[in-house]
């Protein structure tokens, strides 16, 4: 039997996985915002390692996101360091200690669970929840997305064919770094359209 309204149905299982989440989120002494941050910080490229980068990926004030990024520093899970290519800048990274915490991450029950469907359900979920997002105001107000799927990639001008380059930072990208979000991007759709097929 199908639900009268499908999209109320997928609006509250939304919510209440997103409070599953949070609420598996007071652990390791931690609360959830600064899960979501080391969450972040793990996933985000070079270019985006920042206090305002979480705070636009969070959907919260810089205020907010620092108290969350100072509460990590002193805990020994986030350090700061200048940018080397701009000293003005100052970029995050995750110590040796939030990597073994995120070994035990709560969120990864979730992962668990949609690692157990079929692969083209996964894919179907996947394309149906970005499809969601780009449609929702949230996302006017966030452009993170994944650097294999944006359109500032493409192939290094110089070097081995592994590598990549992105038009909006001047910078060789590594392969390595192609599974990375960046605050900068920009839907590559053809890129898009074939990585969710």
């Amino acid at each position: 039997m199908t639900t009268s309204d499908p999209c109320r149905e997928i609006t509250e299982l939304l919510a209440r996985l997103g409070r599953a989440v949070d609420g598996d989120g007071f652990s390791a002494g931690l609360n959830p915002a600064q899960w979501s941050a080391l969450r972040y910080l793990a996933r985000a490229n070079r270019f985006s390692r920042s206090t305002s980068g979480f705070a636009a990926y969070h959907g919260t004030t810089r205020g907010t996101a620092s108290q969350t990024i100072k509460a990590l520093i002193d805990k020994g899970l986030v350090r700061r360091e200048p940018d080397p290519m701009d000293g003005r800048r100052v970029m995050l990274h995750l110590t040796p200690a939030a990597r073994d915490v995120l070994e035990r991450d709560p969120s990864q029950r979730l992962a668990l669970a949609a690692r157990s469907m079929p692969a083209p359900e996964q894919v179907s979920v996947l394309r149906g929840l970005r499809a969601i997002w780009q449609m929702s105001d949230a996302a006017a107000d966030s452009s993170f997305g994944e650097c294999a799927l944006c359109q500032h990639l493409s192939p290094c001008r110089e070097g081995s064919g592994n590598d990549y380059y992105c038009e909006k930072k001047r910078s060789k990208l590594q392969s390595h770094e192609l599974q990375s979000i960046c605050v900068n991007f920009d839907i590559n759709d053809l890129t898009a359209d074939s990585a969710a097929r």
